[in-house]
């Protein structure tokens, strides 16, 4: 007779079993097998709800971003592009953002075209981490 309570499973891509132990009403078990590996975390319930909250924070957040259309998309890039090119003489507006838009000393339409890119990339990953959830929540992972 098993003595866990399974609160959530799934085999592929990541094979892992999140329980609690019959009688353990302070801890919640992950254990995940990976490449012929086992390995258990003992989480404390605490530290699971504060996590939970965090992931449902997250997850509302790539939720939002998942529903962003082209045309937001765009709209976004554009605002935020005329606000850096307008506070171009501000050191930190120079640093803010250098990796997704490039310089802010760069074309203006190099800046959409970089900021686009990356936002829509971006959308495409939240929709993939809230399909890969759904699957998952549903058995078919």
């Amino acid at each position: 007779m098993s003595t866990k309570i399974t609160v959530a499973h799934a085999r592929g891509p990541v094979d892992f079993h999140l329980y609690q132990e019959r009688g353990d009403e302070e801890n919640l078990h992950l254990e995940v097998n990976s490449g012929g590996s086992t390995t258990i975390l003992t989480i404390p319930m605490g530290v699971a709800f504060g996590a939970a909250r965090k992931i449902s924070a997250l997850e509302k957040t790539h939720m939002r971003i998942a529903r962003e259309t082209d045309a937001e998309i765009a709209e976004t890039i554009n605002s935020e592009v005329d606000a850096r090119i307008e506070n171009a003489h501000d050191p930190i507006t120079q640093l803010v953002g250098l990796l997704i838009y490039g310089s802010v000393h760069d074309p203006r339409e190099d800046q959409v075209k970089s900021g686009v890119k990356e936002m829509t990339r971006t959308r495409d990953r939240c929709v993939k981490m809230l399909q890969l959830a759904d699957d998952m929540e549903m058995g078919r992972v």
